[in-house]
């Protein structure tokens, strides 16, 4: 979207990809240099992180699991 100049946004794909934001949530806009430049930032934080070992994939996955989890806690609670 934009005017003179196109911009993008990202957004989660789905529920399960991104499970702390919700579906219609922008992670970043900009233009296509400027997405680029920020999911080459995404990148090194991570692999920072993992060089520290403040957090890797199966950490990363079971938070997003937890997260998940209270979601549907959360619906089953409302239904009753």
């Amino acid at each position: 979207h934009g005017t003179q100049v196109d911009y993008f946004t990202l957004i989660p794909i789905d529920n399960d990809a991104l499970p702390i934001y919700n579906r219609d949530a922008q992670l970043f806009t900009g233009t296509l240099g400027d997405v680029s430049a920020w999911l080459n930032g995404l990148l090194w934080a991570r692999e920072y992180d993992r060089m520290l070992k403040v957090s890797d994939e199966k950490k990363r996955q079971r938070k997003e699991q937890d997260e998940r989890n209270r979601r549907l806690v959360r619906i089953l609670k409302q239904e009753s």
